[in-house]
């Protein structure tokens, strides 16, 4: 299985933007040509990268993040913000968080637009 395999995309705002009609290939042979175009496609798509390592401590716990091309993180409880700091591709970004539990997500932007997302259940977390 592979790292990210089967994280839900919906939530960080995929529209399609390449229309692709099937082949007499893709009903015979298993999306032969699908697969070789959306491959293509990806390849030339930019890469992120977000890992979140939680640790804790008396006043709550402190989240180690380690990115790839990403400009900034921020943390959120459902709606309201709890942290964000900026991010560094050669230095994992720490940020601590008050003894917090639930669920929290952080989040990793580009632009100003969210590319990464992490939820992490602190609960579950700290038992």
């Amino acid at each position: 299985m592979k790292k990210n395999e089967g994280q839900v995309l919906e939530d960080l705002g995929i529209h399609p933007d390449v229309i692709y009609r099937m082949t007499r290939r893709d009903i015979l042979e298993s999306n032969q040509d699908l697969n070789t175009r959306a491959a293509m496609k990806l390849s030339k798509m930019p890469v992120y990268g977000l890992e979140v390592k939680v640790a804790w401590d008396v006043l709550g716990c402190t989240l180690t993040c380690t990115t790839l091309h990403l400009d900034s993180l921020e943390v959120f409880v459902g709606s309201r913000f709890l942290a964000g700091a900026l991010a560094h591709d050669d230095a994992a970004t720490e940020l601590s968080m008050p003894n917090q539990p639930g669920r929290i997500e952080v989040r990793g932007l580009v632009a100003n637009a969210i590319v990464a997302s992490k939820v992490i259940d602190l609960t579950a977390e700290k038992a």
